[in-house]
C-alpha cells in the first residue's frame, strides 16, 4: 500500500495502485534503493519473495554504505527464482546501510510486464555455511606473523578474507585466499604492529553468504632497522640496511604476501638498488632477512 521508503530516478511511484512503474528500453538496467537502515551486526539475513510476468535478464541486490553508496556486498540471481535471501558480513553493529535492487531488462517496451518485489524481510541471524575449520592459528615469522588454517570441509567456499585488528573490535581486510580444496592454507602478514594484532578469517560461499571466524591474537614486537628513499617511489628504490652477511636476503612483498622480488645479498652490503619497474601502484612490503632478524618497511609504489 506504499512505497515501503523506495526511491529510483528511473520507476515511477503510482501512490493511487501503491507500485512503481518504468517505461524500459531492450537490455536496459533499472534501479530502486531503499531508505536507511541500521545494521545488527554480522550475521544479519536479507530476504524477499518476487513473482510477475516481466522479462528479466537478472537481479541484483546490493548493500550499500548509506553514508558513502559504496558497495558492501552484491547478490545476483536469475529470475526464475522466487525467493532469495543474502547474509551480511563484516559490519559493526549500529552501521547505517541502504539496499539497492536493480533489474536488468531482456526486450523491454514494449513487451510489458509485471514484477511483484514483496515480503521484505531485514533481520534473523547467519546461515550457516557448508565448513569445516579444524583450526585458526598465528604465529611468528621473521618479523611478520604467519596464519595458517585447515579446512576439513570447504564445498562452496569461494575464498577468504584475512581482516586484521588493533582492539579486537575494529576489524579491516588485510588480504584474500582463494579456496581451491587443498585443506592446508596460510597467509603471512609481513607489517603487524608492533602492540597486540587481533586476526579473523572472513569465509565467503559462492553464493556470497558469509561466515566469520574465530579471533586469534599475537603480539609483535618489531624494530625498524631500514631505510628506504624515495618513498613514495616510481622506478627505483635505495634501501640501507644493517651490514649484510652470508645467506642475508632483501625482498619485495606485496599485500597477499607474494615475494615479488627476493635478493641474495653480497657479504657487508649496507645499501642495495630495488627496482620497482612495471609494477603496479600501490602498497608493497621490503623486508630484510638476515639469520634469524628480520626487519620490514612499508613502500608507497607511484
Amino acid at each position: 500500500s506504499g512505497h515501503g521508503g523506495f526511491t529510483s530516478s528511473q520507476f515511477t511511484y503510482n501512490s493511487g495502485s501503491g507500485d512503481f512503474s518504468v517505461n524500459a528500453a531492450k537490455s536496459s538496467s533499472n534501479t530502486i534503493t531503499s531508505g536507511v537502515y541500521t545494521a545488527g551486526g554480522t550475521g544479519t539475513l536479507v530476504g524477499f519473495s518476487r513473482a510477475g510476468t516481466a522479462d528479466l535478464n537478472s537481479i541484483t541486490v546490493n548493500i550499500l554504505n548509506a553514508s558513502t553508496n559504496a558497495v558492501i556486498q552484491s547478490c545476483t540471481v536469475t529470475p526464475t527464482a522466487t525467493q532469495s535471501c543474502l547474509t551480511i558480513g563484516g559490519l559493526t553493529a549500529g552501521t547505517q546501510i541502504k539496499y539497492q535492487v536493480v533489474f536488468v531488462v531482456n526486450n523491454g517496451a514494449p513487451s510489458a510486464g509485471t514484477i511483484v518485489f514483496d515480503n521484505f524481510a531485514n533481520g534473523g541471524n547467519a546461515i550457516a555455511l557448508p565448513i569445516k575449520l579444524d583450526n585458526f592459528e598465528a604465529a611468528k615469522e621473521g618479523s611478520g606473523i604467519k596464519l595458517s588454517w585447515v579446512a576439513a570441509e570447504e564445498a562452496g567456499v569461494a575464498r577468504y578474507d584475512i581482516q586484521r585488528s588493533a582492539d579486537g573490535v575494529t576489524f579491516k581486510t588485510i588480504g584474500t585466499v582463494t579456496a581451491d580444496m587443498k585443506r592446508s592454507y596460510a597467509f603471512l602478514d609481513v607489517l603487524p604492529s608492533s602492540a597486540n594484532n587481533f586476526y579473523r578469517l572472513v569465509i565467503i560461499d559462492i553464493d556470497n553468504t558469509i561466515k566469520v571466524s574465530h579471533i586469534v591474537s599475537l603480539k609483535s614486537k618489531v624494530t625498524m632497522a631500514i631505510e628506504a628513499y624515495p618513498n613514495p617511489v616510481r622506478d627505483r628504490l635505495i634501501v640501507q640496511h644493517p651490514k649484510a652477511v652470508s645467506g642475508s636476503r632483501l625482498q619485495l612483498v606485496n599485500l597477499t604476501g607474494q615475494v615479488l622480488r627476493d635478493i641474495q645479498l653480497p657479504a657487508n652490503a649496507v645499501v642495495t638498488p630495488l627496482d620497482f619497474t612495471g609494477l603496479g601502484n600501490g602498497t608493497y612490503y621490503i623486508v630484510f632477512r638476515s639469520g634469524s632478524e628480520s626487519f620490514s618497511q612499508r613502500i608507497t609504489k607511484q
